[in-house]
């Protein structure tokens, strides 16, 4: 984003162009989670409050449902969701270990037995605006979520830890 700002043809504070920076830094691999060789993007999070003024709330989501609204949501529309090959579905994250608030977002974890999409455009094919709360899902294949538990990384063991299985687990 820095580099961006810095090629606008007009001059952009040097406050904003820091940010930006930061942002860059620590927002895109902390988001992702086999960003880094090893651990979660946690361990390598640098916590630090921004001096920019932010909303602490982008959803539209109105009035934020209570953990246990969410995952009876979560239920019915696991029964109504229509997946060719669907092996399994959980949720993991805030919700998985209990504490979500306002703004949580819904982190799922979906089994398919193949594919015909890259990894990174399998969950447009899951009707997640469908959800109460905006919702993230990794979907893996049957043979990658198998290779993904003999991984030794801390993402791998704490998703398959933590993981809350609706349908499954595969």
């Amino acid at each position: 984003m820095a580099k961006l700002l810095k090629e606008l043809p007009i001059e952009v504070p040097v406050r904003l162009i820091e940010e930006a920076k930061f942002l860059d830094a620590y927002y895109v691999p902390t988001r992702y989670p086999d960003a880094f060789a090893e651990g979660i993007p946690a361990e390598h999070y640098l916590r630090r409050r921004s001096a920019m003024p932010v909303r602490s709330l982008t959803s539209s989501v109105r009035k934020w449902p209570s953990p246990g609204e969410v995952e009876a949501a979560l239920g019915r529309w696991a029964k109504r969701l229509d997946l060719p090959g669907l092996v399994a579905l959980g949720y993991f994250g805030s919700y998985a270990r209990g504490d979500a608030g306002v703004g949580s977002d819904l982190d799922l974890v979906v089994v398919v037995e193949a594919s015909d999409l890259p990894p990174p455009l399998r969950a447009t094919r899951l009707p997640l605006e469908d959800l109460p709360v905006p919702a993230d899902a990794l979907v893996y294949t049957r043979a990658e979520w198998e290779a993904l538990k003999r991984r030794k990384d801390r993402f791998a063991k704490t998703l398959l830890a933590e993981t809350r299985w609706l349908l499954g687990p595969p």
